[in-house]
């Protein structure tokens, strides 16, 4: 009888432990996602500014992410920086209002706004791409914790049938026995 009695108590007793354990698992597996979220919210805004940036349909206003560019990547106070440069310089020599100084305004400006607007792609790029690795690793993260969620179900479920299993042998013995 005793034999019946512990491989129930032992089925059971694994088969609560092996739940507990696959919650645990599930838990951490989602703790540690929730700690690579901060990376990924980001991501998706900067992508959005990307595809506004460059004009794609179905993103946000163009005129507005080029808003944010002139704001946001000190591009206005370079533009002035170097036109008072070239003024100044004009101003000395007497040829402030030449044609060879508008000429250099306008090439200071085309080419400040080329390679402010592509560092302000590239910065963008580079937060989009650290939350793409982070929802990577986000989801790595939670197939292998479903991975060993679901192994410890099923050793929770072996303990459950391995006890049954020798609480029926056991059961088996005693009758068996009594003859």
């Amino acid at each position: 009888m005793g034999g019946i009695i512990s491989g129930v108590i032992g089925g059971v007793l694994g088969n609560k432990s092996g739940k507990r354990e696959a919650q645990a698992i599930r838990e951490s597996g989602q703790m540690a996602v929730d700690q690579l979220q901060p990376f990924v919210d980001p991501a998706v805004e900067a992508n959005s500014a990307i595809m506004g940036a460059l004009g794609q349909p179905g993103s946000p206003d163009q005129t507005a992410q080029f808003q944010n560019f002139l704001s946001s990547t000190g591009f206005q106070e370079q533009l002035r920086q170097g036109g008072n440069a070239i003024t100044t310089n004009a101003g000395a020599r007497g040829m402030l209002n030449s044609g060879a100084t508008l000429q250099r305004l306008q090439e200071l400006g085309q080419n400040q706004a080329q390679g402010s607007f592509n560092n302000f792609l590239s910065q963008l790029g580079g937060v989009a791409n650290r939350g793409a690795g982070a929802a990577g690793a986000s989801a790595n993260i939670l197939n292998q914790s479903g991975q060993a969620a679901a192994g410890a179900r099923a050793g929770a479920s072996n303990a459950l049938q391995s006890g049954i299993g020798q609480a029926v042998q056991g059961g088996i013995r005693a009758i068996g026995g009594a003859f």
